[in-house]
């Protein structure tokens, strides 16, 4: 598959959910804890802030842009879904501190040294193996000195990955052929390690580069679906309070900040 093509696909992925995507965030699911607890930490990194610029690179509806427009930060957002993007325009187009468009992290339409923070929440894992250098390169050239990079990521070594890797094994063992995808995002998207992106980052000449795990989730995919989604969140929260991320293999996602 080229590479044109996966953006493609990818495309469209998104343009398909990116009406009732924004709900996620709200409608009191395991993976809506999940979201919260990302942005939360990206809140508590752009906190610090007074005045900033901020690009958020695979925005999606915008989750980011209320939390700027309050904050009196100007904010570009942009998606490879044009659906998305309209829903960006539609739910915070009003604000003159907004600006969307569509675009790719391979190739930013913006000039060098811009921005004051980068955000590439859950993008980059979308993007073709032989890319992943070239948008992290665009996405620095971006940055300003002194500016911040903030990025989540799935966690390859994650138990929830464990899980679902043993899983098709043994069920090609079973059947004698390879198991397909549960869904289009699982056969689109990408982990990575925490060590492999901090290298790479560190060969970028980033410094500070710091992760923060998060996304507890102990349940093999037999019993996740089977269990209450509040008493799954419940159990959640009251180990991530005792592991205090500890255990990162336990956890389904980290964020990496990295200064540049």
């Amino acid at each position: 598959m080229t590479n044109s093509n996966t953006d493609q696909i990818v495309a469209q992925h998104f343009d398909e959910s990116a009406r009732y995507y924004s709900t996620a965030y709200k409608d009191g699911s395991f993976f809506s804890y999940f979201f919260n607890q990302r942005l939360e930490i990206i809140f508590d990194s752009l906190n610090k802030y007074d005045r900033a610029t901020i690009l958020d690179v695979g925005c999606g509806p915008g989750m980011m842009a209320e939390y700027c427009i309050e904050k009196g930060f100007e904010f570009f957002g942009i998606d490879i879904s044009e659906k998305m993007i309209e829903e960006c325009v539609n739910n915070f187009g009003h604000a003159s501190s907004t600006h969307f468009s569509v675009g790719k992290l391979q190739k930013l339409e913006f000039p060098d040294a811009f921005f004051d923070v980068v955000l590439c929440m859950g993008a980059l894992e979308y993007v073709e193996q032989d890319e992943i250098e070239d948008a992290l390169s665009e996405m620095i050239r971006v940055l300003r000195p002194d500016g911040l990079l903030i990025m989540s990521l799935i966690n390859k070594k994650s138990f929830y990955k464990w899980q679902r890797r043993l899983r098709k094994r043994i069920l090609k063992k079973i059947k004698g052929r390879d198991v397909q995808p549960e869904s289009s995002d699982e056969l689109l998207s990408k982990p990575f390690e925490e060590n492999a992106i901090r290298a790479l980052l560190g060969s970028k000449q980033l410094s500070n580069i710091e992760t923060v795990h998060f996304g507890l989730n102990i349940y093999p995919s037999f019993l996740e679906w089977r269990i209450p989604e509040q008493l799954r969140i419940k159990i959640s929260k009251i180990l991530d309070r005792v592991i205090r991320g500890k255990f990162k293999w336990l956890y389904l996602a980290f964020i990496v900040r990295a200064k540049k």
